[in-house]
């Protein structure tokens, strides 16, 4: 923001009360950018970094301290990383519905090699399937609807992007206590919430008799192969054994 070489409105130090009503006046205005604004709806709340006019409304912007794409190389253009779409159509639903969205101009990210990365929210989660980022969207503001109303419990999960998290400390202390799955090396949440049917914890799996699960080269876990649930059981028996010593598989 200090290189930017347009004038911004910046409303950080302000007290979240006093900052929506000075980012509702701004938006009002039409200033072109805004800095560390907070907008809402009656259900929900965001604090986008940026706010920026286009045309006839504002879009929404984050700065990243990571890339703004996953997976780009000298053979893939990579892809949007999931959890940055999630914050960014929160962003763009509450304009939306607050009617200060600017229409034909996608959300964007700043990321950490300082380019600008636009989020199209209809862009498909993967060749695979039909879903698009915004449908990712209402699914997780839907389970978050659930969890409010208790209709819904969460689960913790071990992963890369909980270390941004404000609630990783509590979350690893619960995980530990439930022994849960995702303690083991490359088994994240998606391999857990497959699994989580049959085997529930690091015990469970490093006792497990894998006849009825294995099946040939592959398990009764969709896209989890024997030679993997064989390899994660050996990380669950090194993770259960006391003084266990290290070994090559």
């Amino acid at each position: 923001m200090e290189r930017l070489d347009e004038p911004f409105v910046d409303l950080r130090t302000l007290k979240p009360a006093e900052k929506e009503l000075q980012t509702l006046r701004v938006m009002r205005s039409g200033e072109k950018i805004i800095y560390g604004g907070r907008i809402r709806t009656d259900t929900l709340v965001g604090e986008p970094d940026l706010l920026v006019r286009k045309g006839d409304g504002y879009v929404a912007g984050d700065i990243k301290s990571g890339a703004g794409i996953e997976g780009m190389d000298d053979e893939s253009d990579g892809k949007l990383k999931r959890h940055y779409a999630v914050q960014l159509a929160l962003y763009t639903d509450i304009l939306g519905q607050t009617g200060f969205l600017s229409r034909d101009h996608f959300p964007f990210i700043w990321d950490v090699h300082g380019q600008e990365i636009a989020y199209d929210l209809e862009t498909p989660i993967s060749k695979r399937e039909g879903r698009s980022l915004w449908n990712l969207y209402e699914e997780c503001l839907n389970a978050v609807i659930g969890i409010k109303r208790g209709e819904q419990e969460p689960l913790a999960a071990l992963c890369a992007v909980r270390k941004f998290c404000h609630w990783r400390s509590l979350c690893r202390a619960q995980l530990k206590r439930n022994d849960d799955l995702t303690l083991i090396p490359e088994l994240g949440r998606t391999k857990r919430d497959l699994m989580y049917p049959h085997l529930k914890t690091v015990h469970d799996l490093a006792q497990a008799d894998l006849t009825g699960i294995v099946q040939g080269k592959k398990t009764i876990f969709p896209r989890i192969s024997a030679n993997t649930i064989r390899r994660l059981q050996e990380r669950a028996r090194l993770l259960t054994t006391p003084d266990a010593k290290p070994s090559l598989s």
